[in-house]
């Protein structure tokens, strides 16, 4: 792989998004696992965009999956932002990711579903 990933961590409408930039493999997932356990006490919820996510291999989806239970074991949520069709996306749903943790195809959908989980008007599925 030749374009190392990059992990940073932004507030939107105050909830952390971690924007994960570039590839997400086997050679980088323990500073992904790093990253996500920095931003685990930001908040009620955190959301990850692989928005601009140029690979991701399952070595990604198993440190999402396993994060996605520590948080919901605290209580906490964990959206996946992932662009329809975009090749992260398609190996979400090959692993059945969406089907654990809530991926919407923008920070945008993500946020409004936290918002309702926040104000009780939706319930998101925990993992875990």
């Amino acid at each position: 792989m030749s374009e190392a990933g990059t992990f940073t961590l932004r507030f939107d409408r105050t909830l952390p998004v971690m924007e994960i930039m570039g590839e997400v493999d086997i050679a980088n997932a323990q500073e992904f696992e790093t990253a996500l356990d920095r931003a685990v006490n930001s908040g009620p919820a955190l959301v990850v965009s692989l928005e601009d996510t140029s690979y991701f291999d399952s070595k990604g989806i198993h440190v999402l999956l396993l994060f996605a239970g520590r948080l919901a074991r605290s209580g906490q949520h964990l959206a996946l932002v992932a662009k329809d069709g975009s090749a992260p996306r398609r190996l979400l749903e090959i692993a059945g990711v969406p089907g654990v943790v809530p991926t919407y195809g923008s920070i945008d959908e993500a946020m409004t579903a936290i918002a309702g989980v926040a104000n009780g008007q939706i319930s998101l599925p925990q993992s875990g």
